[in-house]
């Protein structure tokens, strides 16, 4: 089993464990947390997240150098096991476009998805907004790349992921919010080429900027 499908299962996972708790009476939890202060509140058990996001590329690579980024999506959960600390997983599906062959290869396209697993914490800003830090220490991406040359081919490369975000989320409606975030992404590829140029190719990085939907489920964390 790969760590795609480890991912996928966990995510399942996490989204049956946050219907489960939604079951669970909170009249205990109410009296519970009348005596904390508002920083202590345990107050999400967890959050269902659907975004999309703008990759930007750098110049860390030829690839970054080669290509400009169009369009990505994402799903994941996030389950708060201790307070306001979560953790995470998310599976992903980005585009990037070839705008100088000669640095990136013979493709046209990149369909880049993606799955992984995070660990953060959600600070309490105001009464509904919230600031929520991550990073995605393990996670894999698989580089489809379209050759059109009379007809499409397909090539495939791998990498693996790490991700540092940060996210402003503002609940506008009963369970519902909104969110930005901000993410960095680092992805140590397995392409191999020429020696002499095998360090343009090691490693892609992106800037993403997103804005999506939270939904929260629950107001226990696992363990308080």
């Amino acid at each position: 089993m790969n760590l795609t499908s480890i991912i996928k299962i966990l995510l399942i996972f996490f989204l049956g464990f946050a219907q489960t708790i939604t079951a669970q009476n909170d009249e205990d939890l109410a009296r519970e947390i009348d005596d904390k202060s508002k920083s202590d509140k345990p107050y999400k058990s967890a959050i269902i997240s659907y975004g999309v996001y703008k990759p930007y590329t750098t110049n860390k690579s030829f690839i970054g150098k080669g290509t400009k980024g169009d369009v990505g999506f994402k799903l994941g959960a996030q389950l708060f096991i201790y307070k306001r600390f979560f953790i995470g997983t998310f599976l992903s599906a980005s585009f990037i476009d070839v705008t100088d062959s000669n640095l990136t290869g013979d493709y046209n396209r990149s369909q880049i998805t993606s799955a992984y697993l995070e660990i953060g914490y959600e600070f309490s800003i105001l009464e509904k907004l919230n600031l929520g830090l991550s990073i995605a220490p393990i996670g894999i991406a698989n580089y489809r790349n379209d050759i059109r040359d009379g007809r499409v081919k397909q090539q495939n490369d791998t990498a693996n992921v790490t991700i540092y975000q940060a996210y402003l989320s503002y609940n506008f409606a009963g369970n519902f919010s909104v969110f930005i975030d901000y993410s960095f992404r680092s992805d140590k590829t397995k392409i191999k080429t020429a020696s002499e140029i095998q360090d343009e190719f090691d490693t892609i990085q992106y800037h993403n900027i997103g804005l999506g939907l939270k939904f929260s489920i629950g107001k226990k964390a696992m363990v308080n």
